[in-house]
């Protein structure tokens, strides 16, 4: 099985995740994501995270999906 990318967000790879169960994983930067997302389209900040959460993070799927990963978790305590 193929390595799966998502598309157009190159800058927010972090790497790829190597296990003896699984393929190659993509690991991908949760808020370069998101930033890319904003300098491509010109939106907001809340318009990018939006849309991650709804086309991205939702998409993220299945034992060959990308890994999303918050590297600034303090993100998740903020709620």
């Amino acid at each position: 099985m193929s390595t799966v990318k998502i598309e157009g967000m190159d800058k927010a790879i972090l790497g790829v995740a190597v296990g003896s169960n699984y393929d190659n994983l993509m690991v991908y930067s949760i808020e370069k994501i998101v930033e890319e997302l904003m300098r491509q389209n010109e939106w907001t900040a809340d318009e990018a995270w939006e849309w991650f959460d709804y086309n991205i993070a939702r998409s993220c799927v299945g034992s060959s999906a990308p890994i999303l990963v918050y590297q600034d978790y303090e993100l998740l305590l903020e709620d």
